[in-house]
């Protein structure tokens, strides 16, 4: 048995890092026992009790009080949870230098016999970001001390992480394609249970934060329902920690008098069905890794609307369109309802040939997982 943990990791607002690690553990050999260390509650049980029928557990590392002692105590769960469980694999997740600087260095203090370390975006979210830009731009540069290898999201997430002479892999955000493939029958009774059999579907998946650019969101829609009065919006998705983004889309909703237009679904478990039912699906990001939710669009053959400080490493397919943040909402407004394409069609074929099929990318990274691992290490059948 292989052990790996995976760090920084937690269900909270339908973040891609979680997407992406529950996805490994659906798919990877049963001979890999894959454990998640977390530095904050998980929003549901089930999640918990989900994951851990794979055969690995949820590890809660994380500490309330102030932003130093929290950071501290949580710096010091994670170096005694390795010290006393003895993984073979860490792989770290982050989307700042300093975060996998400082577990990574926990994990190689800690004994691990292999560190992983993975990008996951191209820019700095939260608080403080002025601040967080500064200290990922130092620890950057001393990445190379901690970690055994390099991986991103994408190309642009790599070079956005690493220094020039890293040498990093880039592990696609493979999906269950299969999953998101067009049924016109299941599309039909989502939008009747939905009530939204009449409606131009518009939909949007993320976090409430101010990487995903919801105001900007809600801009547009106002554009978009004046020119279709049909339109609707729907939200899924919900806050992270103490966000209050979601308070000020749903306030910038009401003093629109959108309210009976937008639809708040928060998390949700059957995205694959949800996406059935929109129309087309808009992320307007002020940067992204290389987001899932818009692999998974693709799949479910909707035509996708990106701001352009999107990678375009997401355009697998033809359905993708990208703007410019700098275009005021009723250019937006225009391009969508201009390009949508209303005959869906099964994309199962494009995406599993552009590298996206978890199946895939799952076999690529069990290797990585055991390349330089002991001889003597139980070795699982990855062919």
């Amino acid at each position: 048995m292989v052990k790996v943990l995976e760090v920084n990791v937690d269900d909270n607002g339908y973040g891609g890092v979680y997407a992406f690690v529950l996805n490994l553990i659906e798919n990877i050999n049963r001979e890999f026992q894959v454990d998640i260390c977390s530095f904050e509650r998980f929003e549901s049980k089930d999640n918990i009790g989900y994951i851990e029928s794979f055969g690995g557990k949820v590890r809660y590392c994380g500490h309330y009080g102030g932003v130093i002692r929290k950071n501290i105590n949580c710096l010091k769960n994670l170096y005694k949870l390795i010290k006393d469980q003895d993984y073979d694999v860490i792989h770290v997740h982050s989307d700042v230098a300093y975060k996998l600087f400082l577990y990574a260095l926990m994990s190689k203090l800690g004994g691990a016999k292999k560190v992983l370390i993975h990008s996951h975006s191209t820019g700095v979210d939260g608080k403080h970001r002025h601040i967080k830009k500064v200290l990922h731009s130092i620890a950057k540069n001393f990445l190379k001390y901690v970690a055994d290898k390099f991986l991103a999201c994408s190309d642009k997430a790599g070079r956005w992480m690493y220094t020039d002479d890293s040498n990093f892999t880039v592990v696609k955000n493979g999906i269950k394609v299969e999953n998101f493939s067009y049924n016109k029958k299941l599309r039909a009774g989502i939008r009747k249970e939905l009530n939204l059999e009449n409606n131009l579907v518009i939909g949007h998946i993320g976090r409430f934060c101010y990487q995903k650019n919801q105001l900007f969101l809600i801009d547009i829609f106002k554009q978009l329902k004046k020119q279709n009065p049909k339109s609707k919006l729907l939200f899924i998705g919900s806050y992270v920690g103490d966000s209050t983004d979601m308070d000020s889309v749903k306030a910038k909703v009401l003093e629109l008098n959108l309210q009976d237009e937008v639809i708040f679904l928060g998390i949700r478990h059957d995205v694959p069905n949800l996406m059935q039912a929109m129309d087309c699906f808009l992320l307007p990001s002020r940067f992204e890794g290389l987001c899932i939710v818009g692999i998974e669009a693709q799949a479910s053959g909707l035509s996708c609307f990106f701001s352009d400080t999107i990678t375009r490493e997401l355009e697998i397919t033809d359905l993708c369109h990208f703007i410019g943040l700098d275009k005021a909402p009723e250019e937006w407004a225009d391009i969508v309802l201009k390009n949508i394409t209303i005959e869906r069609r099964d994309m199962s074929q494009e995406i599993s040939d552009a590298g996206y099929d978890i199946k895939t990318e799952v076999k690529k990274i069990e290797k990585i997982y055991m390349k330089g691992l002991e001889k003597a290490q139980c070795t699982p059948p990855l062919d």
